[in-house]
């Protein structure tokens, strides 16, 4: 269900970061995420997890693509393409 909301929430997110800029859209993918994370440890059913997990996954819609935000405005653009490539592998082998 996560990577189903994924799928969701990069259209989704995209659309918010081109409408109001990629430094809101990372804080709320952020704030959401993280909300929706403990509603998953939290859920009283296999039900309720499972609508929480799509909500997560909305919110980590487009994490993979903001999160290489912060690399590229604080580091040298020698090593930022190093960084970018690890930060993507990461998430392939979360």
């Amino acid at each position: 269900m996560t990577f189903l909301g994924e799928l969701i929430g990069g259209v989704f997110w995209g659309w918010i970061g081109d409408r109001f800029g990629r430094r809101k859209s990372f804080i709320g993918t952020v704030a959401l995420s993280t909300l929706f994370g403990f509603l998953s440890a939290a859920a009283p059913s296999f039900y309720w997890l499972v609508a929480f997990r799509l909500l997560l996954g909305i919110a980590l819609g487009t994490f993979l693509l903001l999160s290489s935000f912060p690399f590229s405005t604080l580091v040298v653009s020698i090593i930022l393409g190093v960084l970018k490539t690890v930060n993507i592998i990461h998430f392939f082998f979360l």
